[in-house]
């Protein structure tokens, strides 16, 4: 960890349930800013219109359609920040969850973004965790699994992009195995801190160090 990192770590220690240190990546990441994200949710098509200004700064890799990650909530749209989770084959009888600590270290605003390995057709998000991101003002949650409690998600109007809704439970088929670390998506490569845009087309990841020449492109187009 960055000194930035372990400031943040010594803070929340005492908090956590049952993440370790080994378990935890970087902690403290630079969020994007506000006027960066009122632009992108004011464009007629978020993920379109941001993925071609990502084409044009030549980077090619940056999102999953649609088909594979689809809204949850008819008419959702977000932009914010990644925090990331990093699932493994496993089975745990502990709750909270490991992965619930993520809410922890969330802003509001902030994305949740889940990946890795593990049974394909388990839960990752259900209502429960819906409540978590709810009460802790985040934007929306991307995750390659389905999710549970569909009826929670919808009632609640909370944004989540998934595969689709599946029966199984979290508990018997993943683990954590690190927050806050580089993950891939789909083959896309997510870091905390990068921009997660996400709309009826699906999700794009927009990497931190491109976000400065997003919002000049976008205020110019804008003008």
């Amino acid at each position: 960890m960055d000194e930035s990192s372990e400031a943040r770590y010594r803070e929340l220690e005492p908090r956590f349930t049952n993440t370790t240190r080994e378990k935890l990546g970087v902690l403290a990441i630079s969020r994007p800013p506000r006027t960066l994200i009122d632009r992108v949710l004011a464009l007629d098509a978020p993920t379109a219109d941001t993925a071609d200004i990502l084409e044009d700064l030549g980077i090619t890799d940056y999102g999953v359609p649609s088909t594979v990650l689809k809204p949850v909530v008819d008419g959702s749209r977000i932009a914010g920040p990644a925090v990331t989770v990093l699932n493994e084959s496993g089975s745990s009888d502990r709750w909270p969850y490991e992965f619930t600590d993520i809410f922890l270290i969330a802003e509001p605003g902030d994305v949740v973004v889940i990946a890795g390995e593990g049974f394909a057709q388990a839960g990752s998000w259900g209502g429960t965790t819906t409540g978590f991101a709810v009460e802790r003002g985040l934007a929306g949650t991307v995750s390659q699994w389905p999710c549970r409690d569909w009826n929670e998600i919808q009632e609640k109007e909370y944004p989540v992009w998934t595969p689709g809704f599946t029966p199984f439970p979290t508990k018997r088929h993943l683990m954590t195995k690190a927050l806050m670390v580089p993950i891939k998506i789909h083959g896309t490569t997510v870091r905390p801190g990068d921009l997660v845009v996400a709309d009826a087309g699906g999700v794009i990841f927009a990497p931190q160090e491109q976000l400065g020449e997003l919002e000049r492109r976008l205020r110019a187009e804008a003008n």
